[in-house]
């Protein structure tokens, strides 16, 4: 077997060669043989053919154990035992939801001879789709927006795949490393990782516990930051993964801030699909000691209503300073299609004080540029002026894209050669063949009559 391998690489290799853009599996040993990237050089290709060619035959292990390789160190991982318990809950929903309607039956099995059809088809389709994404797909009453939707299964299934193989690649060459520094060092003592040292090595695990004893010290003595979490209704499923996510992003800022809030997850849904989002990025939340406190009361029941101040940004009070008596209230609430001031008529509902960013008075926003904030700007924001009471250094986590710069000073020589390129024009009376912007730059500037 082995003595024909070459020629089983020459084969192969010509078979992938003859398209770059790879969107279709192909069996490897009766396995399924993913590509490792959607878009792979010639160079790059028959680098990985005969990689996983020769682990296939020489080393007599399929690319299904290669993959199960990463599957079984992952087993004590909380996140995949979460995504395990998510993945049965929605498979029983699932069921329930087919052995209750049966056009639903039906409908589900339309999809499923669509999706074969569009799998034969060489289409980007994913090798296998979860429960939850089958729970997605049968909301999806447009063909074309389900063919968009497995695209992007499609898309987070190969860069699984790729990450995968990064880690394998990283993990041999780590080993490589070290069982070369063996071979070569002598009797003399060496310094550096992996070697002898004077220093102890700072693992994960430890920097973990050092910023989550910050996240308990600031429990016991920090100022308070509430989310409220009572906008569940009013969010989409894609809003609310996408609220969960902006949540993550937020813990993770303050949990490295060298002074980080207390923060609280008020009026939360123990039964909603935010919880399972979020609990699904932090899978150890549930733990008796992990740094964060979430509740179904409200927060008028857990502080006086005096010392609470709502962020909104429909409102004309501006937020003057920071006051560290104060208890601070971000809306947790995403709202792509429509921005209605939800947080501003519940808090005037409740009798909470209101307060907005002083945006205006340091940034210039785009024409029809939403001034609403994410949750982890709102965040960063937070964080920056609690610690240096310096708004010019709080506005600047505000995403650039929303900001006018000036293009005179930031993009001088661009702006230049633009005006190089139109000025003959300009000067030979052709001025109507320019845009409308270009002329009004030209005749606002001052040129040279040489």
């Amino acid at each position: 077997m082995y003595k024909h391998t070459h020629r089983l690489f020459i084969t192969v290799t010509k078979q992938f060669n003859s398209s770059v853009l790879l969107n279709t599996a192909n069996i490897v040993n009766n396995n399924l043989l993913m590509t490792a990237s959607p878009v792979i050089s010639k160079i790059s290709l028959n680098a990985f053919t005969c990689n996983i060619i020769t682990k296939c035959f020489c080393t007599k292990t399929t690319f299904a154990e290669f993959e199960d390789e990463f599957d079984e160190n992952s087993q004590k991982n909380p996140s995949v035992q979460v995504q395990r318990e998510i993945q049965a809950e929605a498979q029983k929903k699932l069921d329930k939801l087919l052995a209750l309607d049966v056009e639903n039956k039906t409908f589900f099995n339309v999809i499923e001879l669509e999706i074969d059809l569009l799998r034969q088809s060489g289409a980007k389709v994913p090798s296998t789709i979860r429960p939850t994404h089958w729970l997605q797909i049968l909301k999806i009453k447009s063909q074309n927006r389900r063919r968009l939707y497995l695209e992007f299964l499609w898309i987070n299934e190969i860069k699984k795949l790729n990450d995968k193989l990064k880690r394998r690649e990283n993990t041999l060459s780590k080993q490589a490393l070290i069982l070369k520094k063996i071979n070569e060092e002598s009797h003399h003592l060496r310094y550096g990782l992996n070697n002898n040292t004077m220093f102890h090595r700072v693992y994960r695990t430890k920097m973990s516990h050092f910023f989550n004893s910050k996240l308990i010290s600031a429990m016991m003595f920090g100022e308070k930051l509430v989310f409220d979490c009572g906008f569940e209704s009013h969010m989409t499923t894609t809003e609310i993964s996408s609220c969960a996510k902006q949540f993550m992003f937020s813990f993770g800022k303050n949990r490295e801030n060298i002074d980080p809030f207390d923060i609280i997850l008020c009026n939360i849904d123990l039964k909603g699909e935010l919880i399972k989002r979020i609990y699904s990025f932090l899978p150890t939340m549930n733990e008796p000691g992990f740094p964060l406190t979430y509740t179904t009361k409200s927060y008028l029941e857990l502080f006086p209503k005096k010392d609470l101040i709502y962020l909104t940004p429909h409102t004309n009070n501006v937020m003057s300073n920071f006051i560290p008596d104060k208890i601070y209230i971000i809306g947790a609430i995403v709202d792509k299609a429509h921005s209605k001031p939800l947080t501003l008529a519940k808090a005037k509902e409740e009798g909470i004080q209101i307060a907005k960013f002083p945006l205006d008075n340091y940034l210039d926003f785009n024409s029809g540029s939403n001034k609403s904030l994410n949750i982890n700007h709102c965040t960063d924001i937070m964080l920056s002026i609690k610690n240096t009471n310096k708004w010019e250094e709080a506005l600047k986590f505000v995403p650039t894209r929303k900001i006018i710069t000036n293009n005179y000073d930031y993009n001088r020589t661009q702006n230049f050669n633009d005006i190089k390129n139109v000025e003959p024009k300009f000067r030979s009376g052709h001025a109507s063949q320019l845009s409308d912007a270009a002329y009004n730059k030209l005749k606002s500037l001052r040129f040279n009559q040489k």
